[in-house]
């Protein structure tokens, strides 16, 4: 993907949102706990499938994630439910 380091701030930023620790975070998405770190750490690139995992699992949506249109504001309510 384009714009990986962008991508992974994002990604980073909805985990402290969400309040879990990485692993809890990868969890919940249901994506492997260690593949997550190592994307998170900048090891591995950030695949479609965890952009893909985030949005399926309503934490934040595709435009935000990739382009970081959404405002914060909107993203971050998704947190309160």
């Amino acid at each position: 993907m384009d714009n990986d380091n962008q991508i992974r701030q994002r990604i980073q930023k909805l985990v402290i949102m969400s309040g879990l620790t990485k692993p809890k975070f990868a969890e919940r998405i249901g994506f492997n706990k260690a593949n997550f770190n190592l994307i998170l750490t900048g090891k591995r690139k950030v695949p479609e499938s965890l952009v893909f995992a985030i949005v399926s699992n309503k934490m934040a949506t595709f435009e935000y994630i990739v382009d970081g249109t959404e405002e914060d504001d909107r993203t971050s309510k998704r947190f309160s439910d």
